[in-house]
């Protein structure tokens, strides 16, 4: 981020008084890092729409990937900019523990840009902003080389450093060796066997009787006196070397940590470039995670000055109501492009300060690239400037009224306010005479009005209310008083205006009703009329709004019972149709019985020379299958809608692909009775194509079938052998056979279908007893494939 002091819409005193620094705790809250609160100062509103909606988007992002997935954590990360800054100005040597931190910021950012890698696609704005770090992968290598995760300078740091640690670890052994065999051997003058340091030597705790039995140097005594810490002759020697090579650990600690300070100071462009990202990172997060605390969302901008407040919330509010508190009441406002003004009337208490202070914040958030707690697709206007006259400017200090402190502010609005400007200003003309107040309200707003500023103000005043009602570009609204219960509702009802309920509320509260009484009789005649008129329209609105949720209420049980109504019929159809479809199922495999026994008996029949009197029942079976065709067609899906067709109208079959003539039009049941050749059959009417609806080629295939093309007849053989084939691609492929069959003038032919399952040599027997070519088909002799095979009679 960049200072954006300078692109400030407002001044401190409207960010103060519309608590747009409470807003800027709240997103403390929501941050991580230091590195993130750093950059607080910075969240401020901005003029720049490009630069804000980047900011409202890159929210709405960042918000989206903490619902989906789980980023790298930024928590605990340091800010170590100023480390940077103190190793320029004052040679500051960094230590062991600020290279960890610093080590903690290189790992977490190298896992951000890894993170954000793999998810570009998805969080493109994110990843835009992680993926140009560079990130010195050595410098994180190079502190694990040095410092222990406990925040040590490591043994392996140099090797000077390794040989004076051996020193003085194997010096510190002979140390203790020698001072134990004191404790040992003197027990007597001992006071605690315990080896101890004083001055960073080490000593032994005795009695101060010790020197008859042995010799050393006093560095401390105890409170009591009774023992004192000596340094026995014999470890001077020892506790000097210790001395000395602490003191040369210490020379080469330092060298080492200044030496890590110069790289680090090497790389300091890149360090600050990754503390920068990941700051805004982390304030984006934090963004994100107010927006989730706040049920806020993404505003819109408008290009002509609408706005548009859907369900809005003050955020102070909501937040509050989490912790326990008042539940939010939302307001809906909607000013239209040709709207400058809006007046908001309405009770003492009634919500009407805290309605102007919620525009007023939301405008600054939504243009600070926080999201707002309104419904999505709410919509703000960008303004350039905001101008606030809110509270008590009562001041001691500069001899001022309330009333001199709030036109101080009104005076320069006056003078800065233009069409690119947000004017806030509640309890227009309060404070002074109540007819000048009216009138100088008057004034004002006429005089904003003309500089096209977009204003809104709270007043009681009803001269203001009326002037801005009738007003072309202004505009009023009434916070809703609840006359039953003497409680302000908090709802917002536009396009209106009403009282201040000044009795009403004053009567809540206990005022005697004889004063009541007599405030009435002192009440202005005409104002009184006027308030009578705005209670009762009020009132009305409010009989009509409950009347308008009854009917809603009505219309919803409606449709909900309509919905049952519809689920139940659906249901019975349902029923009713897989019944109609058992019903065929089982007509079916009777009917396919019943064609099975028939060819068994065709077949011993011709064995036995009585072939004639199996035509007869040939002829019922196929009236069966007729018959049987009407009942199942309610069952099955009609492809298309069915044309009307009229008695002796030429018709197609495309079942049968055969051509009829109609015998009798559709039936109360949808049926046509049609005469095809030979045949009469009963079928549903959407199985039926007039002929003008065919396609050419239907059109021109004639009725009864005779050879029309000679040179098929030396192709067409007396066999078709079908095994191998799929009933799909059979039907249509034996169907142009018996019409070469008929071409090629043979009276007799061979199916070949094999047995298997019998779903090939069903299919084949189905088209057969349809088909105009066949005259007769039964199962082949043994001697010739047996159910493997049919025999064809085809009509000459």
């Amino acid at each position: 981020m960049t200072d954006d002091h300078h692109n400030l819409i407002a001044t401190d005193h409207v960010l103060q008084t519309l608590e747009f620094d409470q807003i800027r705790r709240l997103l403390a809250r929501c941050m991580s890092s230091d590195l993130g609160r750093a950059l607080l100062p910075e969240v401020v509103p901005l003029a720049d729409l490009p630069r804000l909606l980047h900011r409202q988007r890159q929210t709405s992002e960042a918000k989206r990937l903490l619902l989906e997935d789980s980023p790298p954590s930024l928590h605990q990360l340091t800010d170590p900019r100023p480390l940077l800054d103190q190793i320029a100005q004052q040679g500051r040597v960094l230590e062991p523990q600020e290279l960890l931190d610093l080590q903690f910021l290189l790992r977490t950012a190298r896992q951000t840009k890894r993170f954000f890698g793999r998810l570009a696609e998805r969080f493109p704005l994110l990843a835009a902003l992680t993926q140009p770090m560079e990130i010195p992968d050595h410098l994180e290598r190079l502190v694990e080389q040095v410092v222990d995760p406990r925040g040590e300078i490591k043994d392996s740091a140099s090797p000077q450093l390794q040989e004076i640690r051996h020193d003085l670890r194997r010096t510190r052994e002979r140390v203790r060796r020698v001072l134990d065999g004191h404790l040992t051997h003197h027990k007597e003058v001992v006071q605690e066997a315990l080896i101890t340091l004083r001055n960073n030597r080490y000593v032994i705790p005795l009695r101060t009787d010790y020197q008859r039995l042995l010799r050393g140097i006093v560095h401390d005594q105890s409170a009591s006196g009774a023992t004192v810490f000596v340094e026995p002759l014999d470890v001077v020697d020892l506790n000097n070397r210790l001395v000395e090579l602490a003191s040369a650990e210490d020379v080469e600690v330092h060298r080492i940590l200044r030496q890590m300070t110069t790289v680090v100071w090497g790389l300091q462009p890149q360090i600050r470039q990754l503390a920068d990202t990941l700051g805004e990172l982390d304030c984006i997060y934090a963004r994100a995670r107010l927006s989730q605390m706040l049920g806020a969302h993404e505003p819109r901008f408008s290009e002509d000055g609408s706005l548009e407040l859907i369900r809005a919330r003050h955020p102070l509010l909501v937040a509050n109501s989490q912790g326990g508190g008042r539940e939010v009441v939302p307001a809906s406002i909607t000013v239209g492009p040709a709207t400058q003004t809006l007046v908001i009337t309405g009770p003492n208490t009634g919500g009407k300060t805290v309605l102007l202070k919620t525009l007023g914040l939301l405008t600054l958030m939504a243009q600070a690239g926080l999201h707002i707690p309104a419904d999505e697709g709410s919509t703000l206007a960008l303004f350039h400037r905001v101008y606030v006259d809110i509270g008590d400017e009562q001041s001691i200090a500069q001899n001022l009224s309330t009333f001199s402190g709030h036109m101080q502010h009104i005076v320069r609005f006056l003078r800065e306010a233009d069409r690119r400007s947000l004017v806030l200003i509640d309890e227009l003309g309060a404070g002074t005479d109540p007819a000048e107040g009216a009138a100088l309200g008057i004034a004002i707003l006429e005089h904003l009005y003309r500089r096209d500023a977009k204003t809104f103000v709270t007043t009681h005043h009803n001269a203001v209310k009326l002037h801005a009602h009738v007003h072309a570009g202004m505009d009023t609204a009434v916070m809703e008083f609840d006359a039953e219960t003497l409680q302000p509702t908090f709802h917002v009802r536009m396009g209106h205006f009403g009282g201040s309920n000044a009795f009403a509320i004053s009567q809540r509260l206990g005022m005697p009703a004889e004063v009541l009484a007599e405030a009435h009789a002192h009440l202005n005649a005409d104002e009184h009329h006027l308030v009578n008129v705005a209670e009762r329209l009020q009132e009305e609105l409010r009989r009509v709004d409950r009347l308008r949720r009854d009917l809603e209420h009505d219309r919803q049980e409606a449709a909900q019972a309509r919905q049952r109504y519809e689920a139940l019929v659906a249901a019975f159809e349902e029923e009713r149709h897989q019944q109609r479809a058992q019903t065929a199922d089982e007509a079916n495999r009777l009917l396919s019985e019943a064609r099975r026994r028939l060819d068994d008996a065709i077949h011993q029949m011709r064995q036995q020379g009585m072939m004639p009197k199996a035509a007869p029942a040939r002829e019922a079976l196929r009236q069966a299958e007729t018959d049987l065709a009407a009942i199942t067609a309610p069952t099955a899906p009609i492809d298309a809608e069915s044309k009307p067709v009229h008695v002796g109208e030429e018709v197609w079959l495309p079942r049968w692909r055969v051509r009829g003539v109609v015998l009798k039009s559709a039936t109360a049941g949808n049926i046509v009775e049609v005469q095809a050749g030979h045949m009469t059959l009963k079928v549903p009417a959407a199985q039926v194509e007039p002929i003008g609806e065919r396609t050419p080629f239907e059109k021109s295939r004639p009725l009864a079938f005779r050879p029309s093309h000679p040179a098929v007849r030396q192709e067409v053989g007396s066999e078709l052998n079908l095994i191998g084939w799929r009933v799909a691609d059979a039907l249509p492929y034996l169907d142009k056979y018996l019409d070469g069959a008929v071409a090629a003038g043979l009276h007799r032919v061979r199916i070949i279908h094999g047995k298997g399952s019998g779903r090939l040599r069903a299919a084949v027997h189905e088209l057969l007893t349809s088909h105009p070519h066949v005259k007769a088909f039964m199962p082949c002799a043994p001697e010739e494939g047996g159910w493997g095979a049919t025999s064809v009679e085809i009509y000459s």
